[in-house]
């Protein structure tokens, strides 16, 4: 199949490893990290909980988990991402997207610890690329639909899915999967289990800390699994020639940590950490003729003890770690690097939010208006530098805006 060079450049050192010949993938831009969020904490996000509309694309099953307190977020790119904005830059891509999530625990009207989310993400992807000194436009674009529930008591069990609706076309070449219309689709699905460890630990214990130190903390563990990108071949002119979808197994963990003040001095979170390690396997695998064999299953090549837990990459699969730490629910800092194949690749970013100052100011009057938003709203901002200091570079920020803790009779 004919891709664009500036694609083939860009995902040259997330899709092609020649000691293994795995991850020779069609539509490689179904693995960009599209939340800036997440890629700035090493593109982790499956075994995460959080509140990032685009977080689904890693793992479907967080839609059920996040629906226990977020009913609406939004979020956005401010402007498109720039593809190749490192010192080594030979192209340019340009990313724009959109993504929404829904969701509401039931647990007040069903009397059942229950809650559902659903998910939307619109993506775009454009480039001009010029190959033998002719120029090739190229635009790829996916919406994905997505939908998860969640049982959470006293553990959290969520399980989701993804539908993606995926278009492509270069140079008036049009994407076809199983001879059929144009276009293609795809399936992700995943499961997330969290764990509320100071809940099981005790309340009589946290009740314990909290008045002997005025403070409350909170410590969550979780664990996630997901598969992007499961369809058939797709191709643009000749079906015999069709390539595999880069099906994609992630699996990992996260710890969740923060330390708030009670309710009655003064109620925000003082601070707060995420961790995460994850691992990903292209589960594609060719032959020494570059014929397509059976996809892997399950975990791949992904070893726990190594990948996940010794957070090392190796020829096969790539290992993925980040923190964030927020002060004063008002500044937020991530950190987190990816490894494998290629050697170590580092990214960051930094982001604001308005809850820490709507608290505060809810705290200064007595205003229902200010209660209102302070107990149900939040607005985010973020910048992410994504595989810095390397021709594939992204910079790229967004903005979230956010309803919680909802509640109908």
């Amino acid at each position: 199949m004919k891709r664009s060079a500036g694609s083939i450049l860009f995902f040259i050192a997330i899709l092609i490893n020649s000691a293994s010949a795995q991850y020779q993938a069609a539509l490689p831009f179904l693995a960009f990290p599209v939340s800036p969020d997440n890629a700035a904490m090493g593109s982790i996000g499956t075994a995460l909980p959080a509140n990032d509309a685009y977080g689904f694309l890693y793992n479907p099953a967080k839609l059920g988990y996040q629906g226990q307190s977020t009913n609406f977020s939004l979020q956005f790119y401010l402007r498109n991402a720039e593809l190749g904005n490192g010192p080594f830059a030979i192209f340019h891509d340009n990313i724009s997207s959109f993504g929404f999530n829904l969701g509401y625990n039931f647990e007040h009207l069903l009397k059942i610890p229950l809650s559902i989310g659903a998910g939307y993400v619109s993506t775009a992807f454009n480039s001009q690329d010029i190959i033998e000194l002719q120029a090739f436009d190229q635009k790829d674009s996916y919406n994905a639909y997505a939908l998860g529930i969640g049982f959470n008591y006293p553990v959290s069990f969520s399980a989701g899915i993804t539908y993606k609706s995926i278009t492509s076309a270069l140079s008036g070449l049009s994407l076809k999967q199983n001879e059929g219309g144009e276009g293609a689709g795809a399936i992700d699905f995943g499961l997330f289990i969290n764990v509320p460890v100071f809940d099981l630990i005790g309340q009589k214990i946290l009740n314990n800390i909290s008045r002997d130190l005025s403070i409350v903390p909170s410590l969550d563990f979780s664990i996630g699994y997901s598969q992007s990108n499961i369809g058939s071949k797709v191709y643009y002119i000749d079906p015999a020639q069709a390539d595999p979808l880069p099906r994609i197994a992630r699996a990992g963990y996260g710890i969740s940590a923060g330390i708030r003040l009670p309710k009655g001095i003064y109620d925000i979170e003082l601070v707060h950490l995420d961790f995460g390690s994850e691992a990903e396997d292209y589960l594609i695998v060719r032959d020494s003729t570059g014929g397509t064999l059976p996809y892997q299953t399950f975990l791949g090549d992904i070893s726990i003890g190594k990948n996940i837990l010794g957070i090392k990459g190796d020829q096969n699969v790539y290992s993925h770690t980040g923190i964030k730490i927020g002060i004063l629910e008002s500044a937020e800092y991530m950190r987190g690097h990816i490894s494998g194949p290629f050697g170590l690749q580092k990214t960051d970013g930094w982001g604001f939010r308005l809850k820490g100052l709507f608290t505060f100011l809810a705290d200064q009057r007595t205003n229902a208006a200010m209660n209102f938003v302070a107990d149900h709203i939040d607005l985010r901002y973020y910048n992410t530098r994504y595989l810095i200091d390397t021709y594939q570079a992204v910079s790229y920020s967004g903005i979230e805006l956010t309803f919680s803790n909802f509640i109908f009779d």
